[in-house]
């Protein structure tokens, strides 16, 4: 069922369809805005809200896309004059083609494949003897990537489950759930992409000149020797060279953005939505620390 995008009032449909060439979005009776203002709207504008993750685009996505539209009774009538009672629902069929399972295995594939191809590019310093050519490697970084996500996918389904007699608005179909994720996984993906453009190698053949820097490098500042050196342990955990970027954002931000793709699916609170997100991370790191 098609919902408001602001206040989630359940309507009938979204849209009704006029002419050929006029389809005009409901008004929602609860809050008097346009229902689904991203209904027409391009796919690259979508992916732009995507990435940073507004909560209407995903309720669109969610909710809406595949929803039918409305018929006005002067179309239908014309369409039956014109070519048969049968075209009046020629739309439907058409905006219902891509079944939410098709939807997921498309995305699912998109994803996988470009966390696959992050990881392998990143393995591809000096350091790691891979060959750039070894196409078995990627062919490992892949199976890994299927891995952990149908394994982060169980997990997060299962405790869905788990929680559905305590929140009832958690009885959604397990597909839904899972296009929640990826949908909001496209930030993680964005920010992977970043990764590779800006620093392919992962820092590995950077130098840096800090890395020899001396323990009183605060010697003129007013600070105890025991507070420098905190601070100095600090600094160095902080080092480009001891933190994996692509880990801190495959886990982090992946596990973040995907939390508020649940929230706004399921309505929960911020706690059980960690909960959630701390489920599916657990099953995830069982299944590699398996693979491994």
């Amino acid at each position: 069922m098609p919902i408001c995008v602001y206040c989630q009032y359940t309507l009938t449909h979204a849209a009704t369809m006029y002419s050929d060439v006029d389809m005009r979005v409901e008004l929602c009776p609860r809050c008097s805005r346009l229902v689904d203002p991203y209904i027409g709207k391009r796919n690259i504008s979508l992916l732009a809200d995507l990435v940073v993750l507004k909560p209407g685009v995903l309720r669109h996505l969610l909710f809406n896309r595949l929803s039918q539209v409305a018929f006005s009774e002067r179309y239908k009538s014309v369409v039956r004059g014109r070519a048969g009672e049968h075209n009046a629902h020629a739309h439907a069929r058409t905006s219902t083609a891509i079944t939410p399972r098709l939807q997921l295995f498309r995305l699912g594939g998109i994803l996988v494949l470009a966390d696959a191809f992050v990881q392998w590019v990143h393995s591809l310093t000096p350091l790691s003897g891979i060959s750039a050519t070894s196409h078995t490697s990627f062919l490992s970084f892949l199976f890994r990537a299927f891995v952990d996500a149908v394994a982060y996918h169980i997990g997060v389904i299962l405790a869905v489950r788990c929680l559905h007699p305590k929140y009832p608005t958690l009885s959604l179909p397990s597909t839904q759930i899972s296009l929640a994720i990826l949908y909001s996984s496209f930030a993680k993906l964005f920010l992977l992409l970043l990764l590779v453009i800006a620093d392919p190698s992962g820092g590995a053949e950077r130098t840096d000149k800090r890395v020899g820097m001396p323990n009183d490098f605060l010697s003129y500042s007013t600070l105890t020797d025991p507070t420098k050196h905190s601070v100095w342990l600090i600094f160095s955990a902080l080092d480009d060279e001891s933190i994996d970027r692509a880990y801190v954002v495959n886990t982090v931000v992946g596990g973040m953005s995907a939390g508020f793709g649940l929230r706004v699916l399921l309505n929960t609170p911020p706690i059980t939505t960690t909960l959630i997100i701390l489920a599916g991370w657990l099953v995830r790191s069982v299944a590699l620390y398996c693979l491994i």
